[in-house]
């Protein structure tokens, strides 16, 4: 009879074995000082992370309450082992420890009163959020999206928002009407000025509800932007199995992530946070630099990726940026978005994106590229439209950055008819994970498209007026994808040589 495998709970942390770190701090002390929006495995290998390490050091109001929006899975499968969950760096030998100072998980949609609650508790100091670029509600070009459903819902029923500003602004207004000083807004999501976005959004919402509450927020609260960076694979029963044959012990929640990370936190603005700079964060004074280079080399380089890839029929990142020829355009890619930057005193392009090969294409990730692309509406204006605009504007060299919306617009034409899992293997070659592609029409466009990729640039939304109306870009862009259509995948075969040269433009 073999015994039953140890399971990772409050009771069984000195039972670990000696080379699992595990908190030395009383967990039954913390105080929960920060609520997080979006508590996904990046969330709880990044900021959650960062505060464990406070606490660690003594800084006992680092406590996190996480809200997931609508998903009970995480709560249903921590909560048994009293919230705590490992943390494993995926590198050869590398370190795992224990999380301890996750204390709960709310779900909002189950009882959103508690999640206002808690904001509005004298003792919470700091909201953060991970909750993608969609969850802002925000267009550039635009600016907050007011009639949004789920912000006209949260607008209308302010006890059950649905939005994160909602329970932002009803926290905050309770907390001004109780004379409570304000928590710090933190974004930690990959958008550009994201302090600055959440700012407006939050304004504008509030001045909806009371010009008063907007100015209190206008006048009181901090938004800082940031720059945050761990790649963190999404959660599958491999990675408990994994810990499980590792370390012995049984772990429902595990989070397996790269070793490397980077927070930049804006302080220009002077706000009041954790001491993130005492375990490795740094705080400057002004993010955006490092937040471009980051989005347009890093993110931009997992969109690329992630799209070229998965036409060539590779699954991982790292399986992908062993083909040489792909790996040639990638090098490529880079270097035409590397020239989009300015100088960052202390930071070297070169050794910045050689290091991002080596973590993209670590082994141990097990990046699916799927993950990688997905998305795609909320991301490309980001990712490969603003260093597209900047490379025109100064007629820099572009082909590899044309070429990836090439590949893109391919991508789109391939993918299955919905974008439902449900349907995976429906007509089509890939489900995309890409809602927005399909409900503003694009799939279909991209889909109708006979020849000419005009029709498709007609969408003033998705292109901006710079772009639809430059009859340099569309011909450059017409040529790459003439090129790409006359590439016939092949999930199984080598790539012919000087097909993908032609196919890639350059």
């Amino acid at each position: 009879m073999t015994s039953e495998a140890l399971k990772l709970t409050n009771n069984t942390l000195s039972q670990l074995p000696a080379h699992i770190q595990v908190p030395s701090y009383d967990r039954a002390n913390l105080k929960a000082g920060v609520v997080h929006f979006g508590i996904g495995p990046f969330a709880r290998a990044h900021v959650v992370s960062l505060l464990d390490d406070l606490a660690n050091q003594g800084h006992m109001n680092c406590g996190v309450v996480g809200v997931s929006f609508t998903n009970p899975k995480l709560r249903d499968a921590i909560g048994p082992q009293d919230n705590l969950y490992t943390i494993q760096e995926l590198v050869p030998n590398g370190h795992a420890r224990v999380v301890g100072n996750l204390m709960r998980v709310l779900v909002a949609s189950e009882n959103p009163m508690a999640v206002i609650n808690q904001m509005a508790h004298p003792d919470t100091h700091l909201v953060t959020l991970t909750i993608t670029q969609r969850g802002y509600h925000f267009n550039p070009e635009k600016g907050f999206d007011i009639d949004n459903p789920d912000i006209q819902h949260s607008l209308a029923n302010r006890d059950d928002p649905k939005a994160a500003v909602g329970f932002i602004v009803a926290a905050l207004e309770r907390r001004m009407n109780e004379g409570l000083p304000p928590f710090t807004v933190m974004s930690c999501d990959n958008i550009n000025n994201n302090g600055g976005v959440l700012r407006h959004t939050v304004l504008a919402y509030a001045g909806k509800i009371n010009p008063a509450l907007k100015d209190w927020i206008k006048e009181n609260v901090s938004f800082p932007s940031t720059m945050v960076d761990r790649i963190t694979p999404s959660y599958k029963p491999e990675h408990s199995a994994q810990i499980l044959e590792t370390h012995g012990f049984v772990d429902a929640q595990p989070v397996l992530t790269e070793k490397p990370w980077q927070l930049f936190v804006e302080t220009k603005h002077n706000p009041v946070l954790p001491p993130f700079d005492e375990v490795g964060a740094n705080y400057v004074p002004n993010v955006a630099p490092y937040e471009l280079a980051k989005i347009r080399l890093l993110n931009g380089m997992h969109m690329a990726l992630g799209i070229i890839g998965r036409q060539q029929g590779f699954t991982f990142a790292a399986e992908a940026l062993e083909n040489a020829s792909v790996r040639k355009f990638m090098q490529g890619y880079m270097e035409e978005v590397k020239a989009t930057l300015d100088p960052i005193p202390g930071l070297e392009y070169d050794d910045y994106i050689e290091s991002l090969f080596v973590r993209v294409g670590n082994p141990l990730m097990n990046d699916p590229l799927q993950r990688l692309a997905r998305s795609g509406m909320d991301k490309i204006d980001s990712r490969f439209l603003d260093p597209l605009r900047d490379a025109l504007s100064r007629d820099l060299p572009r082909a590899h950055i044309v070429d990836a919306l090439a590949g893109w617009i391919t991508y789109l034409q391939e993918a299955d008819l919905t974008d439902d899992k449900k349907n995976e293997g429906q007509p089509g070659t890939f489900y995309i994970e890409d809602s927005k592609a399909y409900k503003t029409g694009t799939v279909a466009t991209a889909k109708s498209l006979t020849g000419y990729v005009a029709p498709l640039l007609a969408d003033e939304r998705l292109w901006g007026s710079s772009l639809r109306a430059n009859p340099k870009f569309e011909k450059e862009l017409q040529a790459a994808y003439d090129a790409r259509r006359g590439l016939t995948p092949a999930a199984e075969q080598e790539i012919a040589p000087g097909t993908l040269k032609l196919a890639f433009g350059g």
